[in-house]
């Protein structure tokens, strides 16, 4: 959301006639895509502005996990992205590169939240957003360093609702005269917050529940600096009672912890799969990490569908798969995860029990080798139940080793090569 100036309409009256009808053209349509650009993220109860197409906009294939349509302004092209992986490293980067941390968390946050409000309210009747200050800044040509990776990744899936709808979480440079769109709420809650003039101003604001205010950059920035956190840093914006969470009710399994006894209830993605993939495979070749992280996933949510216990899901051990939350994670482990969210392996419908071993010493013959395989043709490990024909215990579809897994991947096999080579060519690889 950063800003255009506005262009006078005295501007254009001065143009000469002896322009050429190109340059009278180019005029015409910068102005009139600056003029929107301080206004267009309004909840109003207007029709958003189409652009002219000259043919019908190209869309890209659609990649997995929740996506948004983006309209590239410069082609007329629609992009289906991946919203975490694809889109929102790239809004970031082009909206406050140079954030603290913190503050770029905030960043992220308030970018996601605005991609998933778009999301119901798009801009567009094929499309979602703008890829520019119309909505928010999107520039895929950019260098993704760590920490503009890493502020998507850790705030993954996280965002801002009051009540039951997602905000339009405002936000602006705040320097100059954008200054004024910035809200200062900081303690305040319910009818009590202001509202910002970027959007719909009511009395009471509850009568507009999407606007709640607005972030400015310079002002996260500077409270950063003075070590606010990410969470505290979009409440001072958009109030003391926002719900700073997952756009869905956040998925947990049950963990038999074997040294004390105790059952940790844990977030799969963030608390549980990145010290799974840390103590199974922390060695691996990205591309194999990331079919770990799946593998790991897809376990995970068998064991709920077949618990280990009456009271719990997996123990935190080799009997199912290890678990040791006091490792440090290294970037990888982290995107392992954050970049295969929710994805699992099916054969038909139902969640496969993706087994996997090292694939070392006498652990090798469990290792399925199914690269090309499908139906009653793939062979199951031994771990499991074997059945002829196959389809009698269609949980066992393989057995992936890690060790041939990582020679896969510096081989330069996918992650999804990488699973199928182990359990068949017809797994189904998508979202729970």
């Amino acid at each position: 959301m950063s800003e255009k100036k506005l262009i006078k309409n005295w501007y254009r009256k001065k143009i000469v006639i002896f322009f050429s009808a190109i340059a009278i053209l180019i005029l015409i349509l910068a102005s009139a895509n600056n003029a929107s650009a301080v206004y267009e993220n309004k909840h109003y109860v207007k029709s958003t502005p189409i652009p002219t197409l000259t043919s019908t906009p190209t869309l890209t294939s659609i990649p997995s996990g929740d996506t948004i349509r983006v309209y590239r302004s410069a082609t007329g092209q629609i992009d289906v992205l991946n919203i975490e992986t694809e889109y929102l490293p790239y809004v970031v980067a082009a909206e406050n590169d140079i954030a603290p941390f913190e503050s770029m968390k905030a960043q992220a946050v308030a970018s996601r939240t605005f991609a998933y409000y778009k999301k119901e309210h798009p801009s567009g009747t094929n499309f979602d957003v703008y890829d520019d200050s119309r909505d928010q800044n999107y520039k895929p040509w950019l260098v993704i360093t760590n920490n503009l990776k890493n502020s998507v990744s850790q705030t993954n899936g996280i965002v801002i609702k009051w009540g039951d709808v997602i905000i339009c979480s405002f936000y602006v440079s705040g320097a100059g005269d954008f200054a004024r769109y910035v809200t200062y709420n900081e303690g305040k809650s319910g009818e009590n917050i202001a509202q910002s003039s970027i959007g719909w101003v009511t009395n009471p604001s509850s009568l507009n529940p999407y606007n709640r205010g607005a972030m400015g950059q310079i002002q996260a920035n500077a409270l950063a600096n003075k070590g606010y956190t990410w969470k505290n840093i979009l409440k001072y914006f958009y109030g003391n009672d926002i719900i700073i969470g997952p756009k869905t009710p956040v998925e947990t399994i049950r963990v038999y912890r074997s040294a004390t006894g105790q059952i940790d209830v844990l977030n799969i993605e963030t608390e549980y799969l990145p010290y799974v993939v840390a103590a199974e495979n922390d060695i691996a070749p990205f591309e194999s990490m990331k079919a770990q992280a799946v593998a790991s996933r897809t376990f995970a949510y068998y064991k709920k569908e077949h618990p280990s216990g009456t009271n719990f899901d997996v123990y935190d051990d080799s009997r199912d798969q290890n678990y040791k939350p006091w490792l440090v994670l290294t970037d990888n482990e982290i995107n392992s995860v954050s970049q295969t969210n929710g994805i699992v392996i099916k054969w038909g419908n139902v969640i496969i029990c993706s087994f996997y071993v090292s694939g070392a010493g006498d652990f090798a013959r469990y290792v399925t080798y199914n690269e090309g395989k499908s139906g009653e043709n793939i062979a199951q490990s031994s771990i499991g139940w074997v059945t002829n024909p196959s389809s009698l215990n269609p949980y066992n579809r393989g057995a992936m080793g890690q060790i041939q897994a990582n020679a896969l991947a510096n081989k330069g096999y996918t992650w999804k090569n990488i699973l199928k080579y182990f359990y068949g060519n017809d797994i189904i690889i998508g979202s729970k």
